[in-house]
C-alpha cells in the first residue's frame, strides 16, 4: 500500500523478503526507488499515477522485477485506487504475486524472450513483426500474449519501457531532450514528448524540473534510525486513519485470481462473500448468499469439521494458517484447498465472527498423474481458453470419447464441455472489460470469440448483463 506521493504505507512478508527488508518498518516511506534500478522505478511510478488518474484497476500486470540485491523474478501485480473521504486519490493497494515456475502458463516461454530481448534492445527499431519472428510466432498471437499479460500490445509495451529509461535519463544527466530522444529509440523529439506525456501526464521539461526541484529523500543515519521510524509510523497511522471504509480492500481481493474471500458471523452465517464464489455456488448475487451456511453448502461432515474450526478460533483467537482441506466448490465437486481463517473482532476487541480466504492447493499437491480427464482438460482450456478449441482434441487430452468428456462435464460443472470453453472466456474478459479501454471487438478477439455481437450474447446469458454495462457498474465512481 502506497501513499500519492508513492511512499508505502504498508507491506506483507513476501515483498519485505524480496526487497531484503527485515520489518515494516524499515520500509515506509520508502519509495520504489530505494529498492529497485531507477527505470523500473520510474515504470512503477508511471502505473501508480496512472491508477489514481483514471481511478481504473490494474489487474495481474506481468512484470520482470530487478531488485537492488541482483535477483530477477516474474511476477503478476494488481493496483487498485484507493480513495479518500473527500473523493479524490489518496494511494494505491496492491499485491504481487511471483510465478515461480518457468513453465507457468501465465509467463508463456515467447513473452519471456521477448521482454528480454527488448529490455535489452529497447534503443532500436523494434516492430511487433520482428519481435514475432524472433520467438516463432505470429504478430496477432504475440500481441494476443502480451495484452493477456501486460493490458497492452508489443508496441505499447517496447514505449513504455523506452518512456521509463527516458525518465532515468532526464533525471540523471543534463543532456538536450532531442538528444535523449534519438538515443531511446524515438524517431525525434516531438514524438518522445507525444509518447511521454501519455504516458506520464507531463511534458519531458516539466517532468525533469520538477523532479529535479523535489530532490530525493536522503536515508537516515544510524543513529537517526530509531526517530526515522517513528517518524514513519505515524506517518503510516495518519495514512490509514484517512482510509472511510473497509471497501478498498474488498475491491482488491475481487480482483485477486483463484482465492475466495469471506466473512462470517458467530453463528456460522456468511456475511461477505466474493462475487465469483457468489456464482460458482449458484447465486445470482452476493445478497442471495448472505446468511446461508456451510451446511447450505458442503455434506454435513465436512460441514461440522468448518464450524469447528471457526469455533476454535473465535475461542482461541489464534489464526489457522494454511490449513489443507478437501472441500466442494459446488455440488458434488470436490477439491482441495489452502485455507486461512482469522478472528474478527468489534471495537471493543470482543470477537464477532471469523474472515478468511480459501486458494486451490499447489501445484505439487495435485500431480498431473493423479488428475481426472476433466481436470486434465479443464487445465489445457484455462490456459488457451483464446485459441479454437475442438470438443475431439479435448476429448483426445482427457483419453476419452467426446460424448464421455460431455457427460463428465455435466456431472463436475452441469455444463457441456464447450459450455464450459465460453464461461472460461467470458470470466476471462471480465478483467479485461475492467481493466483496460479496449473496445468490446478487440477484448472478443483477445478472449477467442469470433466478433463483439457474439460475445455480448454470450456474456449476457452468463453474467446476466451485457459487457458494457458490466463494465460501467465495476467502474463507476
Amino acid at each position: 500500500m502506497k501513499d500519492s506521493r508513492g511512499r508505502f504505507m504498508a507491506a506483507g512478508g513476501g515483498l519485505l523478503q524480496h526487497l531484503g527488508v527485515k520489518g515494516e518498518e524499515d520500509l515506509l516511506s520508502s519509495t520504489d526507488f530505494a529498492f529497485f534500478p531507477p527505470h523500473l522505478a520510474h515504470a512503477m511510478r508511471m502505473d501508480d499515477l496512472r491508477v489514481m488518474q483514471t481511478r481504473q484497476p490494474m489487474v495481474d500486470r506481468l512484470e520482470l522485477l530487478h531488485s537492488n540485491r541482483g535477483t530477477k523474478r516474474w511476477h503478476l501485480t494488481t493496483k487498485l485506487p484507493l480513495i479518500g473521504p473527500d473523493g479524490t486519490p489518496m494511494g494505491i493497494m496492491g499485491v504481487v504475486r511471483p510465478c515461480n515456475d518457468a513453465s507457468d502458463p501465465a509467463v508463456p516461454q515467447q513473452v519471456r524472450k521477448a521482454v528480454a530481448y527488448i529490455h535489452d534492445h529497447f534503443s532500436e527499431s523494434l516492430s511487433t513483426a520482428f519481435m514475432a519472428k524472433k520467438v516463432h510466432a505470429s504478430a496477432r498471437h504475440l500481441n494476443r500474449l502480451f495484452h493477456n499479460a501486460f493490458g497492452m500490445g508489443v508496441q505499447d509495451f517496447i514505449l513504455r519501457t523506452r518512456v521509463a529509461a527516458v525518465c532515468q535519463c532526464l533525471l540523471c544527466s543534463n543532456k538536450p531532450v532531442a538528444d535523449i530522444a534519438y538515443e531511446h529509440g524515438f524517431y525525434d523529439q516531438s514524438a518522445m514528448s507525444r509518447y511521454f506525456r501519455q504516458y506520464t501526464g507531463e511534458s519531458p521539461h516539466t517532468w525533469r524540473h520538477r523532479h529535479r526541484s523535489a530532490g530525493s529523500r536522503p536515508l537516515p543515519a544510524s543513529g537517526t534510525a530509531h526517530c526515522a521510524q517513528a517518524a514513519a509510523k505515524t506517518l503510516q497511522d495518519a495514512f490509514f486513519a484517512q482510509l472511510s471504509s473497509h471497501l478498498p480492500l474488498r475491491q482488491l481481493l475481487e480482483h485477486l485470481p483463484d482465492m475466495d474471500y469471506f466473512t462470517k458471523d458467530c453463528s456460522g452465517r456468511f456475511t461477505a462473500i466474493r462475487s465469483a464464489t457468489v456464482i460458482r455456488l449458484g447465486f445470482r448475487s452476493e445478497e442471495e448468499a448472505l446468511g446461508i451456511t456451510d451446511f447450505d453448502i458442503h455434506p454435513a461432515k465436512v460441514a461440522e469439521a468448518i464450524r469447528n474450526d471457526d469455533l476454535h478460533i473465535m475461542r482461541t483467537r489464534q489464526p489457522m494458517i494454511d490449513q489443507l482441506e478437501e472441500l466442494y466448490t459446488r455440488p458434488s465437486v470436490k477439491g482441495r484447498f489452502l485455507t486461512t481463517k482469522l478472528p474478527v473482532t468489534d471495537r471493543n476487541e470482543q470477537v464477532i465472527g471469523v474472515m478468511g480466504f480459501i486458494r486451490p492447493a499447489p501445484g505439487e499437491l495435485l500431480q498431473v498423474a493423479t488428475r481426472t480427464p476433466v481436470e486434465l482438460v479443464v487445465a489445457h482450456i484455462r490456459e488457451r481458453h483464446f485459441e479454437k478449441l475442438l470438443i475431439s482434441d479435448l476429448a483426445s487430452i482427457g483419453k476419452v470419447s467426446p460424448r464421455q468428456l460431455n457427460r463428465m462435464f455435466q456431472e463436475s460443472y452441469r455444463l457441456s464441455a464447450q459450455d464450459f470453453i465460453i464461461r472460461t472466456r467470458v470470466q476471462a474478459a471480465c478483467a479485461d472489460l475492467v481493466s483496460t479501454r479496449n473496445s468490446l471487438a478487440e477484448i472478443a478477439c483477445a478472449h477467442g470469440f469470433c466478433d463483439a455481437s457474439t460475445f455480448t450474447r454470450q456474456f449476457k446469458h452468463h453474467m446476466g448483463e451485457t459487457p458494457l454495462i458490466y463494465r460501467r457498474r465495476r467502474t463507476a465512481g
